[in-house]
């Protein structure tokens, strides 16, 4: 979503075609074959139907990620007030901790089931997690597919948006201008979570703070 929005609505005003999926979509795999660009919680899907994709994506602090996810779905989806009590059964109860755990991790190396998806509803999709399967947790794995594609952290997000600008340019012959916008960006928590809620996150998303140091390193060799 950080880059989405910027992105889409150059894309409509040059009548560049996208398709993006996210909680509210349903999934008709014939679009994906006529558009240009697609945004969405849906991993690796399009790779299982396209040849030649220009995979991108950032990657973010996963602590920063699950209490934004946290503070997002518990008054946009689940209409509760996010707070301390309520973190703390996000992070002990299977129901929501382990399908948001290692998330960027799941999304970067796995899929989702089409049919699955489009015969559940947005709430059954934020609880599942978006429904990832065929994923991988062993970090080389993760390594690998970090490797076949262009990720770059939330931090240095303009190493990817100089290059989506670059492509831009010479495909459609627009230039990126606005890159940040408050939309864009998390709504802030209207609490402190406590140091013990905070090692729980860690203990969570082990793998996805390997992921994120590991993008740290390749970044600026990736789009150099």
């Amino acid at each position: 979503m950080f880059i989405r929005y910027p992105l889409t609505s150059l894309l409509t005003s040059k009548g560049v075609k996208y398709l993006s999926v996210y909680q509210l979509e349903q999934i008709n795999k014939e679009e994906f074959y006529n558009v240009n660009y697609i945004f969405g919680h849906i991993g690796g899907y399009p790779i299982r139907l396209l040849d030649n994709v220009f995979e991108f994506g950032i990657v973010r602090n996963p602590i920063d990620r699950f209490l934004s996810t946290f503070n997002f779905f518990s008054k946009e989806v689940l209409s509760v007030h996010p707070t301390n009590e309520f973190l703390d059964e996000w992070l002990y109860s299977d129901t929501y901790s382990l399908p948001h755990s290692n998330l960027q991790s799941k999304s970067i190396t796995g899929t989702i089931d089409e049919d699955k998806w489009n015969k559940s509803n947005r709430i059954q999709r934020v609880l599942d997690g978006w429904m990832f399967e065929d994923y991988s947790l062993d970090i080389n794995k993760i390594k690998e597919r970090i490797d076949s594609a262009h990720f770059c952290s939330l931090e240095n997000n303009n190493l990817l948006l100089d290059k989506l600008s670059s492509i831009h340019e010479k495909e459609y012959n627009f230039t990126l201008y606005k890159r940040r916008n408050k939309i864009n960006e998390s709504e802030p928590l209207q609490f402190i979570p406590t140091k013990s809620q905070i090692d729980r996150i860690e203990e969570l998303n082990q793998t996805d703070l390997e992921l994120y140091e590991y993008v740290k390193t390749t970044e600026n060799k990736v789009f150099k």
